[in-house]
């Protein structure tokens, strides 16, 4: 067992009025309880996955399956409005960084996400992701933005051809902001929380690619990192 995870416990921000663990009801001072920190850790596997996205081979990282006790701790976090979790969320992703620094120490990692919709931030208040990179410890930031044809519909309304043919040009990217942070770094880390279609993670890693491409900096990577995927993903 790992014990990764049991001592996660609460930054400054965000604490809850009773100290329950918000995955069973158990009493705790930590963000969730030894229990479930230690059946969450057994379902963690860290697999880097190449994905094939028009012949062109993407590295694309996922911490676990979106099922049983990861499952529902993203729900609770990302529908019910546990902000708690981030601090789970934020070390998942720092565990990630730490394991990728022993094998490849040299590589400066600058960690995007991808923009929530106007209709996701009404409901939920923030950007699950953004908050858990915020909590990592880790250096990130919004290199990608919405345009005028991203605002319209959230993505668990759409079905998977739906969502697909809605990334396609649902997304830019800043470049006066992507342009410094090459200057400092030379690995960059698309991470979203949950990965079904793969239309998002595919379309803004395409985006920063052919950014990359038009430059030629061929010295700066560009690769996928999800806490988790649905069981099925892989088929596209």
């Amino acid at each position: 067992m790992m014990r990764l995870l049991s001592g996660v416990s609460y930054g400054k921000r965000f604490r809850r009025l009773l100290p329950f663990c918000p995955l069973c009801g158990s009493w705790t001072r930590n963000v969730i309880c030894r229990e479930c920190a230690e059946e969450i850790e057994r379902e963690l596997f860290y697999e880097n996955v190449p994905i094939y996205d028009s012949d062109v081979r993407r590295e694309i990282t996922f911490i676990s399956l979106y099922q049983g006790l990861m499952h529902e701790a993203i729900d609770e976090y990302k529908f019910r409005g546990g902000k708690s979790l981030s601090f789970l969320f934020g070390k998942l992703i720092r565990l990630y960084e730490e394991k990728r620094r022993e094998s490849d120490a040299h590589r400066k990692s600058f960690y995007i996400y991808a923009p929530s919709s106007t209709q996701g931030m009404r409901q939920r208040g923030f950007n699950q992701v953004e908050l858990a990179l915020s909590e990592s410890g880790l250096e990130y930031g919004e290199v990608v933005l919405l345009n005028r044809n991203g605002r319209r519909k959230q993505q668990k309304a759409l079905g998977r051809m739906e969502r697909i043919e809605a990334s396609e040009g649902k997304y830019e990217l800043d470049e006066q902001i992507l342009s410094e942070v090459v200057a400092r770094a030379n690995r960059i880390v698309c991470t979203d929380d949950i990965l079904t279609t793969g239309s998002t993670m595919l379309t803004i890693m395409r985006l920063v690619e052919m950014w990359l491409r038009d430059r030629n900096m061929n010295g700066v990577s560009i690769e996928g990192l999800v806490i988790a995927r649905a069981k099925d993903v892989l088929a596209f």
